[in-house]
């Protein structure tokens, strides 16, 4: 009989310390948290300017579609891209499939209302014609109204909500325009979801002057 409470109270110890173990990774380290989403935000900085600020730049007497020109390729070198799958790669990177996909549709579907368009794509795929060489570019379109026209950079990150799938931080933000004209944004929230063991932003980040 006591032998057998004896592995009772073994069984018991050793499954309140799985719990206790499972309790204790589900929960992650604060700091490396924090070191990790202060690297995601410089990222997530790079992508907004891509996708909602200057953008890549054309490539002086490119190929020509209407009111699209080849972008040029050191300012796509500079950004990592080479394709509008690879601008989809960093999106997806800095942002949470949700998000990812708004950004998406900002970027790359053309918006109309009443059959007038509201909004163009900004970039897409094409290949150019034999006379040009026949060769797979990134198109940019011309004019495009950028809603970003600031840099921001990040800091004071505090911690506000952490759990295994989800969390929220304070952070400082300091927003230059192309004049160097600078103001700092106090506390400003930002939403977080881990997919596939990854820190995603669960909102768009960019902020304007």
């Amino acid at each position: 009989m006591q032998r057998k409470v004896m592995k009772i109270t073994a069984f018991c110890l050793a499954c309140f310390c799985l719990l206790f173990s499972l309790a204790a990774c589900g929960k992650p380290d604060e700091a490396t948290f924090l070191a990790e989403v202060k690297a995601l935000l410089v990222e997530a900085e790079k992508v907004n300017v891509l996708c909602f600020g200057e953008g890549l730049a054309i490539k002086e007497k490119g190929y020509e579609v209407g009111s699209y020109t080849e972008a040029d390729g050191e300012s796509l070198a500079a950004f990592g891209v080479t394709d509008t799958a690879s601008i989809k790669a960093k999106i997806a990177a800095v942002y949470s499939v949700n998000t990812a996909e708004w950004v998406e549709r900002v970027v790359f579907s053309a918006t109309y209302e009443e059959g007038e368009v509201l909004s163009y794509s900004r970039y897409y795929d094409t290949t150019t014609d034999e006379k040009s060489g026949s060769r797979a570019v990134v198109m940019v379109k011309e004019g495009y109204d950028a809603l970003l026209n600031a840099r921001a950079t990040y800091s004071n990150l505090r911690v506000v909500e952490l759990s295994a799938r989800r969390a929220q931080i304070m952070v400082d933000v300091t927003v230059t325009n192309a004049q160097g004209e600078s103001r700092t944004e106090k506390d400003v929230p930002l939403k977080l979801r881990n997919e596939e063991n990854a820190w995603r932003f669960d909102e768009a980040t960019y902020m304007n002057y």
